[in-house]
């Protein structure tokens, strides 16, 4: 009997010290759970707080791969209400207002903590001319080389906007309050965009590449394009595929000021280029 009574109390023993090592560990895993998240939490609200991790105004932001759009502009775009915290910002929601808003093609947002900065990176749809959709009412005057035009002003009878060289709509109402930012571009393009945008690309590029200066491509007329150049106005009658042609012919043209004065031509009829005609004033 006494020997059952001694062992029995020693494995009581050993069981008493087992559990009381059991509750150690969980008392210890408990308070490095407890510290784990106090840390965790403190952090998270030091880092909130921290003022070097705030942006405070628009030109915090760090832009670049802008060409066209000033920095100022791609800043005062920003859908941030300021201050904030850079972990409080959402980068992609950034990025899809960036795009829907402005003539930007992509966007790319970075939050970086160390050193703290909100990095914009975007690639932007560059306009190359000025499209407008004339009214019922005439047309206005247009003026896009006086230094005091801004595109409301170019705008007042008609539907405004502005053309990528891939003939891409961008509205005037994304550029109204950024014109004042970027150089307009200096062709004007006048006419319904649904009927000549499968022409633009081939229409712009030959005159991109060519020695003439083409002020305004007048496309209301689809059975006669017209272009106002630096020789004066240019009747192209409707086929596309000779605009390159007719533009070489009045590269070999260039001197015709000297052969003819300026002020009696009407315009020059380019619809045969093998044949142009100079069509006087009465």
């Amino acid at each position: 009997m006494g020997s059952l009574t001694s062992v029995s109390q020693a494995q009581l023993a050993r069981r008493r010290r087992a559990l009381r090592l059991s509750r150690r560990r969980k008392f210890c895993q408990t308070a490095w759970q407890i510290l784990t998240i106090s840390c965790l939490t403190g952090g998270t609200i030091w880092a909130i707080t921290r003022p070097d991790w705030f942006i405070y105004q628009p030109s915090d932001a760090i832009v670049s791969g802008n060409q066209v759009l000033s920095t100022p502009a791609i800043q005062s775009l920003l859908p941030i209400s300021y201050p904030i915290s850079l972990l409080e910002l959402r980068p992609e929601e950034i990025e899809q207002k960036l795009e829907s808003m402005a003539p930007i093609s992509q966007a790319i947002v970075t939050r970086k903590l160390f050193p703290p900065e909100l990095i914009v990176e975007v690639q932007e749809k560059y306009p190359v001319a000025i499209a407008q959709v004339p009214s019922s009412a005439s047309p206005a005057e247009l003026s896009p080389h006086s230094k005091n035009t801004s595109i409301a002003d170019l705008g007042i009878n008609s539907q405004l906007g502005l053309l990528d060289e891939n003939g891409v709509w961008m509205s005037q109402d994304r550029y109204i309050s950024l014109d004042r930012f970027i150089h307009l571009p200096s062709l004007v393009v006048i006419g319904d965009p649904k009927q000549y945008r499968p022409y633009w690309s081939q229409l712009y590029q030959a005159i991109d590449r060519s020695a003439i200066e083409v002020y305004e491509i007048d496309w209301r007329d689809p059975s006669n394009l017209i272009l106002k150049t630096e020789l004066g106005i240019v009747h192209c009658g409707g086929q596309i595929a000779k605009v390159t042609q007719q533009l070489r012919v009045l590269e070999q043209m260039l001197n015709l000021s000297t052969q003819v004065n300026p002020t009696q031509i009407d315009y020059i009829d380019l619809t045969n280029p093998q044949k142009p005609t100079i069509q006087k004033t009465p």
